[in-house]
């Protein structure tokens, strides 16, 4: 019995370093993510490399950092982070829609807001309202954007807006899909381009705009090649929630690629060399007792025909402890 236990709890390990590394996050903005709402594909074209706020000061001048739907609000240590990340030539790319990035542009001066309310477009869109088709312009270039469920932006931004709404367009304050005669129609700026001691902030007031669902969609992908430009293309994370199964999973994996990145990697393989081993030989040893146990059961019969005098019970005690 106690092999069987060995057995289970080495099997059930295994399985869950499978799972944890052959199924990806489904989380939104998750550069893991393959599905509609990811980001696998956009960070893969932008060779993209994840890290943290704390990182940033060790970043090359001229990188490109994104951050995309952030969930939670900027502290003052991280926005004071993400400000020497500009002031040492940085380009910062804010993509947002709710206003949760708005606790950073606060901090670091700026008079442009999310606004927060629902962007529609009746006739410039991609299947309903609620995809409105955007015009950028951006080193010259005229590019169609496809939004996707986004706001505007609020300021007195003048030359400094990139990208603008149609005439048609409007807000869709209590959201129910048409237009109010209160509520207020664009053009609108939904984007904004700002420079910053050395280097440039991007306002962008829609944080889907690079999703896989959304990145083949019109000029979205050029846009993503516009704005990541040839430095380096770093994902800001650590600030989207984050369910249940990416903690456990990225802690894991976390776990796992330290190891094997330390001298404790010979010993961890020597001893997964051992215990398969000792796994395969228990298994075969187990096999085997149950081949003779059921030899022996089938044969119990036979055997007390030939020897009748033979005890049937002593018989059977004996095929119990051989099945153990």
């Amino acid at each position: 019995m106690k092999e069987y236990i060995f057995l289970g709890l080495l099997l059930s390990v295994l399985i869950i370093i499978f799972i944890a590394y052959e199924v990806p996050s489904k989380d939104d903005f998750s550069p893991e993510n393959p599905l509609f709402n990811g980001l696998s594909q956009a960070s893969m074209l932008a060779g993209m490399v994840q890290e943290n706020v704390g990182s940033l000061s060790s970043a090359p001048p001229n990188s490109t950092l994104f951050i995309i739907g952030p969930d939670k609000s900027f502290s003052n240590i991280d926005a004071n982070e993400v400000k020497s990340f500009l002031k040492a030539g940085g380009t910062v790319i804010l993509m947002d829609d709710f206003g949760t990035g708005n606790s950073l542009l606060e901090a670091l001066d700026l008079n442009v807001r999310f606004d927060g309310r629902l962007l529609m477009d009746p006739l410039f869109m991609y299947r309903n309202p609620a995809l409105p088709i955007v015009k950028f312009s951006m080193n010259g270039s005229a590019l169609n954007v496809y939004f996707n469920y986004a706001t505007v932006l609020d300021g007195n931004l003048g030359n400094r807006c990139i990208g603008y709404s149609s005439a048609f367009s409007f807000l869709d304050s209590n959201e129910n899909g048409v237009k109010d005669q209160d509520e207020p129609f664009g053009p609108f700026c939904v984007a904004a381009s700002f420079d910053y001691s050395l280097g440039r902030l991007i306002v962008i007031s829609d944080s889907s705009v690079f999703i896989n669902s959304m990145l083949d969609k019109g000029m979205n992908e050029k846009l993503l090649s516009m704005l990541s430009g040839n430095g380096k293309a770093i994902l800001l994370v650590g600030y989207w929630n984050q369910s249940e199964y990416t903690f456990i999973r990225n802690s894991l994996m976390s776990s796992l690629y330290a190891l094997l990145n330390t001298w404790l990697l010979y010993p961890f393989v020597i001893v997964l060399t051992i215990l398969g081993a000792a796994s395969g030989k228990i298994a075969y040893i187990s096999l085997a007792k149950r081949g003779k146990g059921e030899d022996l059961q089938n044969n119990i019969q036979e055997i007390l025909k030939r020897h009748p005098d033979w005890d049937e019970e002593a018989l059977i005690r004996l095929r119990e402890e051989m099945r153990q």
